[in-house]
């Protein structure tokens, strides 16, 4: 066979060796994240790959070689579970060992001495591994001379290719991608970015393998079932405590109560995640981003959560605080919030002179009121507080989303406290015009800080006792250490919650969904009262979540 260049020089430089790594990487452990390894014998053992609708002579011919090694056969099983060797499973002789699923193939590359298969995509991965590799059938990477090929479809080419120059021809100059966002043409690297991704939010909740989702409102369960399947577990939607199995996570919406579930059941918590969507979450706008939690959710402050344990113990590399600062830019030059209504302008001029003081109002019956307040527990006792404290302030109340839309309770009669009830501008307009912002626990103080106000926290909200805030109450014992805004940014925005995106059915970065959003944040503020459509979407919507879980029962 002749040597030819493939289009390029042959040399495995960094950047694609990093690429075939990565690759390798991806395609290994889609099978599964489990290890496993037996004890060691003077012989390696030979790895079979089976698969389905292969004849038995062709498979035959793979066994019989793979015997030739006198050495224990693994027999790496199909995705189906229907291969030919699964089916003789109970004929095998001793010297075979069928593995189990949900295994990583990479562990078990490292551990045998050649594999074996007729034409596997598995056997492009051994390659990858550099585990020598036999071929029975004709694969596509088999007779460039990087294999031991035993079939005559094999040996059908006529140039010899090294394994960079063969990574490159079928990843470079054959394939075509498609962006993770279903927008235009992507890249190998953005792909494998996403197909990344996706494990790491599927390994992050292996241990939410059977989860037992209690007491779900219907029009909820839809949309919480994206998420609730990362651990790959089948979900089951329950009324009782009492319906709970020894071997299920018991799921809880938000901060209900779970007094009937028993003691040793493990009890997760899921919420709305920063960056909801363009909607309220109480008109059934999917959510963007949701957050799941093992301990108790990131507004209740009456213990550590999983945000809390990340913001004290994680290890914020140069480069993830890189990405924060990105994120943070982008989210700030895209004007998005938690519900992305749109914007618009203060109608009001604040006195000249005048420190201008915003306190964003938050919904009298809301968990993080009732968790994570001490005692400033409504919206007067706050107002009054920071006249208190800021006498001579131009002080701007901004009554929540919810209430103003009639759809919680909390709408207070705040004129005679405020110099400014203002119900008109978007709360990221009033940000923008404040100086400060004064708040019990609401998700505006986090906005701010993102945008460089000065914030003054009378509740416990998540981002207080980092050293970036001003906290009136005492600070919380499990807040162990001050934080950069990145490094916030970074635990709050990137590690914690989890992102989803609607139309590829995948899971996402926060990147993003910012990008996703910034259009309609960036759309003039609709007012929802006056909304005549907005029913008849709330009951549409409420529809097809209804029908999406007849289908599903």
């Amino acid at each position: 066979m002749r040597m030819v260049s493939a289009g390029d020089d042959g040399s495995l430089d960094e950047h694609r060796s990093s690429l075939m790594q990565a690759v390798l990487a991806v395609g290994t452990s889609i099978s599964g994240a489990r290890t496993w390894s037996a004890a060691q014998k003077a012989v390696a053992p030979v790895l079979v790959f089976d698969q389905p609708g292969r004849g038995d002579r062709v498979a035959r011919q793979a066994l019989q070689a793979a015997l030739a090694d006198k050495a224990e056969i693994w027999v790496w099983p199909s995705a189906e579970g229907t291969g030919w060797l699964a089916r003789q499973s109970a004929t095998l002789k001793s010297s075979y060992r069928l593995l189990p699923h949900g295994l990583d193939l990479s562990a078990i590359l490292q551990q045998v001495s050649a594999a074996y298969t007729v034409d596997a995509d598995e056997g492009w991965l051994a390659l990858l591994a550099g585990c020598p590799l036999h071929i029975y059938g004709g694969a596509h990477y088999a007779g460039w001379g990087l294999t031991q090929d035993h079939a005559a479809a094999a040996t059908l080419a006529k140039v010899s290719l090294g394994l960079p120059q063969l990574f490159h021809l079928v990843y470079r100059r054959l394939a075509r991608y498609r962006h993770p966002s279903g927008q235009g043409a992507g890249s190998l690297e953005l792909l494998l970015e996403s197909l990344a991704l996706q494990q790491q939010v599927r390994r992050r909740f292996a241990d939410m393998d059977q989860p037992a989702i209690l007491r779900f409102q219907l029009w909820k369960r839809r949309f919480a079932a994206a998420y609730l399947g990362a651990g790959l577990g089948r979900l089951r939607w329950i009324k009782q405590g009492s319906e709970l199995r020894s071997c299920d996570q018991a799921i809880v919406w938000g901060g209900k109560p779970a007094e009937d579930v028993p003691a040793d059941i493990p009890v997760y918590r899921i919420e709305d995640g920063f960056f909801h969507s363009c909607g309220l979450g109480s008109d059934m706008v999917a959510p963007r981003s949701q957050v799941i939690d093992r301990q108790r959710l990131y507004f209740d402050a009456r213990g550590p959560s999983d945000l809390s344990d990340i913001l004290n113990h994680q290890v914020f590399t140069p480069q993830l605080l890189q990405r924060a600062a990105r994120l943070r830019e982008q989210v700030c030059k895209a004007g998005v919030t938690k519900y992305n209504l749109g914007r618009r302008r203060p109608l009001w001029t604040a006195p000249a002179g005048a420190r201008v003081v915003l306190v964003p109002g938050q919904v009298a019956d809301d968990a993080s009121i009732r968790f994570g307040t001490g005692r400033f527990a409504s919206a007067e006792d706050l107002l009054l507080e920071v006249r208190r404290r800021r006498p001579e302030a131009f002080i701007v109340y901004k009554p929540h989303p919810d209430v103003l839309s009639g759809n919680r309770k909390g709408l207070i009669e705040a004129a005679q406290l405020a110099d400014i009830v203002d119900a008109h501008s978007d709360v990221l307009s009033l940000i923008e015009a404040a100086d400060e912002v004064h708040t019990l626990s609401s998700l505006a103080g986090f906005d701010a800080l993102l945008r460089g106000r000065e914030v003054v926290t009378y509740g416990k909200p998540f981002y207080a006792g980092w050293g970036l805030t001003e906290d009136v109450l005492a600070p919380l014992p499990w807040r162990e250490r001050e934080l950069t805004l990145d490094a916030l940014v970074a635990g709050a925005l990137i590690l914690y919650p989890v992102y989803w995106d609607w139309q590829m059915q995948l899971f996402c970065t926060p990147e993003s969904v910012v990008e996703d959003l910034q259009e309609d944040a960036a759309r003039p503020l609709r007012t929802v009262q006056k909304d005549r459509l907005r029913f008849p979407r709330k009951m549409r919507r409420w529809l097809g979540n209804a029908w999406w879980y007849v289908g599903k029962a």
